[in-house]
């Protein structure tokens, strides 16, 4: 069995044996109105990978696929976290089990861990609702 392999497992394990989000950290689905958030971090964590028009065209049109799990964080009313997770780049479209990959993702930097849980949390469930049970998590964000 791959690391990869392992981080998928351990990923799904942590998630249906922690239940969704609490409410002290709820989890809601992404909307276009996050867009602006969104591409504001996105912008702030790579200045030079796209411009803010690259990042809003990518942000919605992957709010307006329907394989697309889009999640935002909230505490007190304010967005601390966003998660989105797409069918993994190269797998069948039609495959039911195509494995979700997280295309981008931001959390606060106060309470990253509880953040990072709960998006990580809410995603595995609503993966495994669509009948999913693996989550691609590229190299570079592994370190949440």
């Amino acid at each position: 069995m791959t690391i990869h392999a392992v981080l998928v497992l351990i990923i799904g394990l942590l998630a249906l044996m922690h239940g969704p989000a609490t409410a002290a950290q709820p989890i809601r689905l992404a909307t276009v109105a996050d867009v602006p958030l969104m591409v504001e971090k996105a912008v702030e964590q790579d200045p030079h990978s796209s411009t803010s028009v690259e990042y809003t065209q990518r942000f919605t049109m992957l709010l307006g696929q329907s394989d697309t799990i889009a999640l935002v964080s909230e505490a007190e009313g304010h967005v601390n976290g966003v998660l989105l997770a797409a069918r993994l780049p190269g797998s069948p479209a039609a495959t039911q089990d195509a494995p979700y990959y997280i295309e981008w993702s931001w959390a606060a930097k106060d309470h990253q861990e509880t953040i990072w849980q709960a998006l990580f949390q809410e995603l595995a469930r609503q993966a495994a609702a669509r009948g999913v049970s693996q989550i691609a998590i590229p190299a570079e964000r592994r370190a949440w």
